[in-house]
C-alpha cells in the first residue's frame, strides 16, 4: 500500500525524527479572530496553539500526514490536513493514539469548542465537567470569535476517523506503506 505525504519539498522535515506528527515544521499562523480568544481557549477549555519554533515530539506517525497546529491538557493533539488551516478539515489525536473527526475546517472547530466542551467525552471517553457553565457564557465566548450559537448538534460531526491510521511510530507505518 501507497501512503501520500504532501509536503515532499520538505522532505527532511517529513520524515525526520523531531517531527514525528508526518508533516511540515508549523509556521505561525494569526487567525482572523482577536488573539483573546486563543488565551480564552487555553483558560476556558485547556487548548494551546502551536507557533514555529514551539512544536511539541509526539510519539505516532499518521497515514496520510497531516500537522499538528495544537494540543490539550489531556495528551491530545489537534491536527489538519492538506491546505491551509482555516479550511481543511480538523481531527483530533487522543493520549490512546486514536484520531477523530472534529470539524470541517478551523472555525467550525472553534464553534465545536466553545458550544459543545461535551465532544472531549465523546472522543475520549473522559469524563468533563462544564455543567456550571451557562449559554450566556458560551455565547461571550463565542463572541469573541465573532460566533453565533449553532442552531444543530455540534456533536453529530464528531466520529472516529478511519480514514486516518495512527501509528506508534514511523518505522511502523513503513512496514505496512510504502511512504512517498
Amino acid at each position: 500500500m501507497k501512503a501520500k505525504c504532501h509536503n515532499m519539498e520538505k522532505k527532511e522535515a517529513v520524515f525526520s525524527n523531531q517531527y514525528l506528527c508526518g508533516g511540515k515544521i508549523i509556521e505561525s499562523f494569526i487567525p482572523t479572530c482577536e488573539e483573546d480568544g486563543f488565551t480564552l481557549l487555553q483558560r476556558k477549555r485547556g487548548i494551546r496553539l502551536i507557533f514555529a519554533g514551539l512544536e511539541p515530539k509526539l510519539d505516532w506517525f499518521p497515514v496520510p500526514c497531516f500537522w499538528v497546529f495544537a494540543t490539550d491538557e489531556k495528551g491530545g493533539a489537534f491536527a489538519h490536513r492538506e491546505g491551509k488551516l482555516e479550511n481543511s478539515p480538523i481531527y483530533y489525536v487522543s493520549s490512546e493514539n486514536k484520531c477523530w473527526y472534529l470539524a470541517k475546517n478551523f472555525r467550525e472547530f472553534v464553534r465545536l469548542v466553545i458550544f459543545a466542551p461535551e465532544w472531549v467525552e465523546k472522543a475520549t471517553g473522559k469524563k468533563c465537567d462544564f455543567s456550571e457553565e451557562t449559554k450566556e457564557e458560551r455565547a461571550k465566548m463565542g463572541m469573541v470569535f465573532g460566533l453565533e450559537p449553532p442552531k444543530t448538534d455540534l456533536l453529530e460531526v464528531v466520529k472516529e476517523a478511519e480514514e486516518i491510521r495512527i501509528f506508534d511510530s514511523q518505522a511502523e507505518a513503513e512496514a505496512e506503506y510504502e511512504l512517498l
